[in-house]
């Protein structure tokens, strides 16, 4: 739980400096969600996601459908 606590510091260091870094809420909702906290860990995923929307984990071998 340490461990968790630190890096959900870590992440509000990343968040302070640039609110749109998408691994910095990436890390904070894990964070959440590792600490129990499912409300705060979905909120900082849609916020991600929401940043990031074209982001995906496709891979090589999957044809991108937009060119």
């Amino acid at each position: 739980s340490r461990d968790f606590e630190r890096a959900k510091e870590e992440a509000h260091k990343i968040l302070s400096e640039d609110p749109n870094d998408v691994d910095g809420h990436i890390l904070l909702a894990n964070t959440h969600a590792a600490l129990k906290n499912m409300e705060a860990s979905l909120e900082e995923i849609q916020t991600a996601i929401r940043l990031a929307p074209a982001t995906s984990r496709r891979t090589e071998s999957e044809p991108d459908s937009s060119t």
